[in-house]
């Protein structure tokens, strides 16, 4: 069974697969969805490892931002909106 603190891990994972599905889909240069996959691999070799409620704290943290600065690299771009509610 998983601990809260993996959930709240596999959502931040969750939503980067999301991120990096929906970046593939309006077509970022391949080096964006290189790096996404990378930060995916990395995520995905924490849920393997036990983590803190605050390590946690600063992925989810570090998510959020993430999130907030691809809205704003979007709409300046023109390439659309980040799902709105998007937010871990």
């Amino acid at each position: 069974m998983e601990t809260n603190n993996q959930l709240r891990l596999r959502h931040c994972l969750d939503t980067l697969g999301e991120v990096h599905d929906f970046l593939a889909d309006v077509q970022v240069g391949s080096n964006l969805l290189a790096q996404f996959k990378r930060l995916r691999d990395v995520m995905g070799s924490l849920e393997r490892m036990p983590v803190s409620s605050r390590e946690v704290e600063k992925i989810e943290s570090a998510t959020n931002r993430l999130l907030g600065e691809l809205r704003v690299l979007f709409h300046f771009r023109d390439l659309g909106d980040i799902k709105p509610g998007w937010k871990h």
